[in-house]
């Protein structure tokens, strides 16, 4: 597949120049939500353990890898069952009684595919947004007024916590999405975070962090026992 920036279905109105024909399409969405997806491409049925559009988009482009090397439909189905949520790519950790999904997110694209696929979730969610400016982050925080955070003011969301180097900023942005002031917790230190997390109303919580905080959170939930060290929380 070949594709112009972003413009898709590209083509010019005074000549011949246009997109070639696709050699691998997602041709149906049988069913999408929060934490999976089954959809077709190319008169094959496949599904995914991950939720959100985006992971869709890395199964085809893993499907159109597979079939162009002559992988078996069959076999590129077991090998999208076998995905794992590790490492911040919605990564479950159960903190005392709450259910939390880390989930790591570093610039406004990547940020509103998660808002997207969050707003999927049929039960009523905590969000904790960790915002961090190391180089390994990007020391420009000026991304977040890019991300779709508005759409979070829809959902209903009870308790938001705001927390890392910048969690002013943090904070800020999320007031002016529209968060009454009343629902946000503000703290920079990540054990501060942690306990907030416990006395949060929901048993799903949703954290989302840039790539030290998720370092930080990481090492922190590894001291007090609540996850192994290393790239994976099992």
């Amino acid at each position: 597949m070949i594709t112009y920036a972003n413009l898709g279905k590209y083509y010019c109105p005074n000549c011949d120049f246009k997109r070639p024909e696709l050699d691998y399409r997602l041709t149906e969405m049988i069913r999408m939500d929060n934490v999976s997806a089954d959809f077709v491409i190319d008169g094959h049925e496949y599904g995914i353990e991950v939720g959100g559009m985006y992971n869709v988009y890395n199964a085809l482009a893993a499907t159109a890898v597979a079939e162009y090397y002559g992988v078996a439909p069959e076999k590129i189905k077991q090998g999208l069952g076998y995905d794992e949520k590790v490492f911040g790519r919605q990564e479950t950790i159960t903190i005392n009684d709450k259910k939390c999904t880390l989930i790591l997110v570093k610039n406004p694209v990547g940020i509103n595919q998660v808002i997207d696929m969050i707003g999927l979730a049929p039960y009523p969610f905590s969000l904790v947004s960790l915002l961090n400016a190391n180089y390994a982050d990007g020391i420009d925080v000026s991304w977040i007024w890019d991300g779709n955070y508005e759409n979070f003011a829809t959902m209903a969301i009870p308790a938001v916590i705001s927390g890392g180097d910048r969690h002013t900023d943090m904070t800020l942005r999320l007031k002016v999405a529209g968060i009454p002031e009343e629902k946000l917790t503000e703290t920079k230190e990540i054990p501060e975070v942690i306990e907030k997390i416990k006395t949060l109303p929901t048993e799903h919580v949703y954290i989302l962090a840039t790539y030290t905080a998720v370092l930080q959170l990481r090492k922190e939930l590894a001291n007090q026992g609540y996850i192994k060290g290393g790239m994976n929380n099992g």
